[in-house]
């Protein structure tokens, strides 16, 4: 994915790499290992968090990374539009 985004040119759209490796279970689930985040394997990685926050709209940069690059590659985002209080638009995960 992110040979994609520098062949189209589009590293411009990456302002900040907010994480990938993150040992921690998911928001709000009990903690038990089945419900560890897709960060702890490295499958999953937070761009631009200063302007795409949890529970924000996403930027116009990411929503643009979602549609040329990341939805192409077969990732999740971390938006839902039917729930804007749950949405992280800057987590973008493989699925698995």
């Amino acid at each position: 994915a992110f040979q994609s985004v520098q062949s189209q040119n589009l590293a411009g759209l990456v302002h900040t790499f907010d994480g990938l490796w993150v040992p921690r279970y998911q928001r709000g689930a009990a903690h038990i290992p089945s419900n560890l985040s897709n960060h702890s394997w490295g499958s999953a990685i937070d761009l631009n968090a200063g302007t795409n926050p949890f529970g924000g709209q996403p930027s116009s940069d990411n929503i643009n990374l979602w549609n040329l690059v990341f939805k192409n590659y077969g990732f999740f985002w971390g938006v839902d539009f039917s729930n804007p209080a749950r949405s992280d638009p800057q987590h973008f995960e493989v699925i698995p």
